[in-house]
């Protein structure tokens, strides 16, 4: 498709088709590749050989996001305690996991929000929360919210609406729990709360 596009002679309407043709396939390829990570993991076929900070790799997610947050007008605040050593984690999975949901907070905040990632100690646990004020969610969509290609809320959206399903994948692979509050207009929470014993 890719070669076609670049003879002189075709004609714009098929360059179009042709175009079109070639976002789909970019959209299959990067849902294939998101539904063989969650098999992967599920199957437990990731190493959890590493030892993380976590405030270490949210400090490099904000920083990453944060040119983003900038053009969209959006605060991205940064509000943390002690650190934390994770210990027998996959440190890339785990910066996925968070970026995820980092990112979809600072998509679905309007300009002028804030995004604010808070981490703390929670009766001995180990406690990251990732907050917004923007849109929101009514409670049928946070009870899919997990759900494999459930969770866009506008048929326009870019992404393959499977972003959090690998979040709350990697989540159960590493025994994090992950839990969500939200209401419309007002914005949404995520909490992660890690083993005791890690």
């Amino acid at each position: 498709l890719e070669n076609l596009l670049i003879r002189e002679d075709i004609e714009p309407g098929i360059a179009n088709k042709i175009e079109e043709s070639l976002r789909t396939l970019h959209r299959l390829q990067v849902l294939v590749n998101s539904l063989l990570l969650i098999a992967r993991i599920e199957s437990r076929q990731y190493l959890r050989d590493d030892d993380i900070l976590i405030n270490d790799v949210l400090k490099e997610i904000a920083n990453e996001i944060n040119p983003v947050a900038e053009d969209k007008g959006i605060e991205l605040k940064e509000e943390f305690e002690q650190d934390f050593q994770f210990m027998k984690a996959n440190r890339s999975l785990v910066f996925s996991m968070f970026f995820n949901v980092i990112n979809n907070a600072v998509k679905n905040t309007s300009q002028g929000g804030i995004v604010i990632i808070r981490s703390r100690f929670l009766y001995n646990r180990f406690n990251v929360i990732i907050s917004d004020n923007g849109k929101g969610m009514l409670k049928e969509h946070i009870d899919t919210l997990f759900s494999r290609f459930k969770t866009k809320m506008n048929v326009n959206e870019d992404g393959t609406g499977i972003g959090l399903a690998i979040a709350k994948t990697i989540a159960d692979f590493h025994e994090i729990v992950i839990s969500v509050t939200s209401e419309v207009g007002k914005g949404t929470s995520f909490s992660f709360l890690f083993p005791e014993n890690s």
